[in-house]
């Protein structure tokens, strides 16, 4: 819709939170039907009901280019996750 803007492929929203609808990118490691939020500066929050798990990132990306793509996000959410899961 024009007043909400275009959501990012795989993400929708649900009451006041995104939610996964095909993992993919920064949200691999979460299963469908995730869900979570994040802010302007790159904390981001999400709970994996699948998996029984919550993943929070409390961090200031200010000035990182590639905002959400950076390799220091995807490299940051692949150790915790792979520390989680195994």
């Amino acid at each position: 819709k024009p007043q909400t803007g275009e959501f990012a492929d795989g993400l929708s929203y649900g009451l006041g939170f995104r939610v996964i609808t095909t993992p993919k990118d920064v949200t691999l490691m979460l299963s469908r039907g995730s869900f979570g939020h994040g802010g302007a500066f790159g904390t981001q929050s999400w709970a994996d009901p699948d998996n029984n798990t919550l993943y929070i990132v409390m961090i200031q990306r200010r000035g990182f280019p590639g905002g959400d793509s950076h390799d220091i996000r995807h490299s940051l959410q692949e150790i915790a996750s792979n520390a989680i899961m195994n």
